[in-house]
């Protein structure tokens, strides 16, 4: 199925900051199961991106789409965003990102959930 555009299918969505991230993301995935990710390409946006079917905790089989954008920034992963959602219809958004953390609290790999965020590029040239 290498190749196929998927569309309304997908259960949850990574969007990664990074390609490098995507890649981290779907190997350190792939050691705690048999999960095997397929290149697929958006019909709107022409755009690459992965797909795999996971087990939940219940066993119940969910999609997952793995996608990252051309280039950096809040409106480059706007405009690559958009499109997606329109597709796909996931029901669960998630972003890998750069976050600020205390070392004596987290490790590379934890998930953090922020109550606020800051574009760190505002007003820089």
């Amino acid at each position: 199925m290498s190749g196929q555009i998927i569309t309304n299918d997908i259960d949850a969505c990574v969007i990664c900051a990074l390609p490098e991230e995507a890649d981290t993301f779907m190997r350190t995935l792939a050691l705690h199961d048999t999960v095997v990710f397929e290149k697929a390409f958006s019909k709107k946006s022409k755009r690459e991106y992965r797909y795999a079917s996971i087990k939940n905790n219940s066993g119940e089989l969910l999609k997952l789409l793995v996608s990252w954008p051309p280039g950096y920034g809040a409106v480059e992963t706007s405009l690559h965003l958009k499109p997606m959602l329109e597709e796909c219809k996931p029901r669960f958004v998630a972003m890998t990102g750069i976050c600020a953390g205390d070392r004596q609290k987290v490790k590379l790999g934890d998930i953090i959930v922020a109550d606020r965020t800051f574009t760190y590029d505002n007003g820089k040239f």
